[in-house]
């Protein structure tokens, strides 16, 4: 799973359904991520911490949580992207380019197209 997310970007190909599940997972993962935070923060305001003294330094290090959080996820969902346009025998980084521009649109197409049956692992 994670070799499919985080693992060579100019090898490998993926199935339909795997592709949509794991860019699925990275998404909730976000998500969760930004709900534990938020979770987290609303305790310490109804704890009654100083948010002069403590609320710049939580906020600074859940920014940079989020920050590292949403780079893993950008990585992730990119080197999907490519697995899946090299599945069904597209150009790898036209492909990906075009995603950054209109991800919905070109997750859509790539989770409907069907892959090469010689090349398809999953």
């Amino acid at each position: 799973m994670f070799n499919d997310m985080f693992g060579s970007f100019s090898s490998g190909a993926i199935g339909r359904l795997r592709f949509v599940g794991l860019t699925l997972l990275l998404s909730f993962g976000f998500v969760l991520v930004g709900m534990a935070l938020g979770a987290g923060a609303g305790i310490f305001e109804n704890a009654g911490g100083d948010p002069e003294t403590a609320g710049a330094g939580l906020g600074m290090v859940a920014l940079l949580i989020m920050l590292v959080t949403g780079v893993a996820v950008i990585v992730g969902q990119l080197n999907l992207v490519a697995k899946r346009s090299r599945d069904i025998g597209w150009p790898v980084l036209p492909t990906v380019v075009i995603y950054l521009f209109f991800s919905f649109i070109v997750w859509f197409i790539l989770a409907l197209v069907p892959g090469q049956q010689s090349t398809q692992s999953a």
